[in-house]
Order: structure tokens, then sequence, then C-alpha cells
């Protein structure tokens, strides 16, 4: 996302609208450098650094995001060194696709869409009352997002051992 000098607060709807949660920021620090900023409240900025709202800008440490007020903002406010399009990489949790038919394909990774099948038989099963169906279909489920899970744990460990050694050139 594109950031502007001495402007700390910037809506996130804006640029990002189908964010539902911020789950991780970076920013390019000093025009040199990716660093992920450390997550925040502005109740803990208050306790933390009294005056912060006028602090001078510089190069931004930590971040907060407040859902109510669709904000996403930066401590300290980025300076001219530090502001420019494409300084701020913002991670997100999105707004689902509603199905409107047969055509349409949920924003759910392809690999776990069969998990669904498999909660949606569960759940069906359940409310007739054959228990022991049901519950295969669970285990079902279950170790289908359990194996989805360990995928993408693999998937993080990797981008971070890549990410590491493009950090320390």
């Amino acid at each position: 996302m594109t950031t502007t000098t001495s402007t700390a607060d910037y809506v996130l709807s804006s640029y990002f609208p189908t964010a539902l949660a911020v789950l991780e920021v970076y920013y390019y620090q000093n025009a040199s450098t990716w660093q992920q900023l450390k997550p925040t409240t502005r109740d803990t900025m208050n306790v933390d650094h009294p005056g912060w709202k006028s602090a001078s800008a510089g190069t931004p440490t930590e971040y907060y995001w407040d859902r109510e007020e669709d904000l996403l903002g930066f401590y300290v406010k980025p300076d001219s060194t530090n502001a420019g399009t494409d300084y701020a990489e913002v991670y997100y949790a999105k707004e689902h696709t509603n199905l409107a038919g047969d055509s349409t394909e949920p924003d759910i990774p392809l690999n776990l869409q069969p998990a669904i099948v498999d909660f949606v038989v569960a759940t069906g099963l359940d409310s007739r009352g054959w228990g022991d169906r049901s519950n295969d279909r669970w285990q079902k489920f279950f170790s289908k997002l359990h194996d989805y899970q360990v995928e993408r744990h693999r998937e993080r460990e990797d981008d971070d051992i890549i990410m590491r050694s493009y950090r320390n050139r």
C-alpha cells in the first residue's frame, strides 16, 4: 500500500475493500529493508508512548488496527525517507464470496474445499440421527483440516527460510 509523509492513519477499506482482519504488516524501512511491524493498540500506545499522536515522523516500528473505525495506523508516522508507493505490505483475512450459483467458486483454497463437503454431510447425518455415519464424516473432515494446517505450516516455514536469506543480503 502507498503511504504518505507525516500521515499515521489510513482507511483500510480504501486499500483492501474485502479485509476483515489484519494479520501481519511489513514496512519498507529507510528505502532499504523490509521489516515486520509489531502489532499494538491505541490504548497500549497511550501507556507505552504518551503523546504518541504528536511524535515526530520517522521510521514506523508498530501498527495498530481498529475494525470499528476502519483505520490502520503506524507508529511513528512515516517521514519522507519512509513513505511512498508500496512501502507497506498488509496481510489480511478477507470476506467470503457469496455463492450465487453453480458456476461460482468459494474463496477457499482448492485443497480445502473437499473438507466443506464432509462438514455439510456430517451435519446432515447428525440432524437425521445417524450417529455412526456422521462420526465417520466428522473424522474425515477433521483429518482434511489437519492435513491442510500441516501443509500451511510447512509453507510458512519455507517462506521464513527464504526471506531470512533474502533479508541478510
